[in-house]
């Protein structure tokens, strides 16, 4: 389970993320020259795997590192991969001649990801190349980047003046996902996982993304059954649908206790140059620390410090947003 855990004694923080890209590399053979070789390691929860590009543009994959991976999904990334890196379209012949795989194998996950919008194929010439559901994908990730980026100065502001863990989230479907965390020195500290997820309707921060959402768009992003977390978690709709109109109404979101229990947080949205809600930032605690007055001096920092954030994605107040 994703939650926050609760941290008796002050430790380290330290995390890897689940995929993680590493820098490219000039090796040189000080007897035969140079050759040129790019290395490529993704590390997966937990498994990691390699790729080498030869000056020839063969590659070599090496064996599977554990009985988790799943053999065809991992040659058909292979496939992309030698797509996405290519210069120019390329035929089916080069791309079996790359990734070393037989024609029929390398035929069939061509196809698979044509269906998906991954790979375009240009029948009057019979070359592949990469499709723009793959560009969508690489936009989406950069807009992520983007969004770390902005917030990550102010986030550590927030915590510097509350010394409380700062949280930053955006939308997964059914789940707000943590995007960043900025940790409060305190050794008793509510701390979520980086990566990891927790339902929308029970969190600061999934409140505050649903909220300023279309209210017609609520739906698609509530499982059928709100599921307790704690004794305090709103489990209907009727309570929910209250609570996400006066989260709008206020401009910000709050979970006491509803996600985890002796557990507070306040959330606020964040917004692109377009309006749209695309994360949300909330300060966590235990509830032990936060009093009525404290409360509402968070409140009101964690909008101000959502409008930078906002602001520095290119958001101007004047857009047409639900607020």
């Amino acid at each position: 389970m994703n939650s926050y855990v609760r941290l008796h004694t002050s430790s380290a923080y330290q995390y890897t993320p689940t995929a993680r890209f590493c820098q490219r590399s000039l090796l040189a053979n000080e007897r035969g020259g140079c050759s040129h070789t790019t290395r490529l390691s993704v590390s997966c929860q937990g498994t990691l795997v390699s790729l080498d590009e030869t000056k020839s543009g063969i590659r070599r994959f090496p064996g599977m590192s554990n009985n988790y991976t799943v053999k065809p999904v991992y040659k058909a990334i292979q496939v992309l991969l030698c797509l996405a890196e290519a210069d120019q379209p390329l035929r089916l012949s080069e791309i079996c001649r790359r990734v070393g795989l037989p024609k029929t194998t390398v035929f069939r996950y061509l196809y698979t990801l044509q269906v998906c919008g991954l790979v375009a194929h240009d029948p009057e010439r019979d070359l592949y190349q990469p499709g723009l559901r793959l560009w969508e994908l690489g936009q989406a990730t950069r807009e992520q980047i983007d969004t770390r980026a902005a917030a990550v100065s102010h986030m550590e502001a927030l915590r510097d003046r509350f010394n409380e863990t700062v949280n930053l989230g955006i939308l997964a479907g059914h789940e707000v996902v943590y995007l960043e965390i900025v940790e409060s020195r305190h050794s008793l500290r509510m701390l979520a996982a980086l990566g990891g997820r927790d339902p929308l309707y029970s969190t600061a921060l999934g409140k505050a993304l649903l909220a300023f959402l279309p209210e017609e768009h609520w739906a698609a992003h509530l499982p059928p059954t709100l599921i307790p977390r704690t004794l305090r978690t709103l489990t209907t709709m009727e309570a929910l649908k209250r609570d996400l109109i006066e989260t709008r109404a206020r401009g910000f979101s709050v979970d006491r206790g509803e996600n985890e229990e002796g557990a507070c947080c306040i959330g606020a949205p964040i917004f692109d140059q377009r309006g749209r809600v695309v994360a949300a930032v909330s300060l966590s605690a235990p509830d032990s620390r936060i009093g009525p007055a404290l409360e509402q001096e968070m409140a009101d920092a964690i909008k101000q410090t959502a409008t930078e954030i906002s602001l520095r994605l290119g958001y101007h107040p004047n857009h047409a947003n639900l607020r």
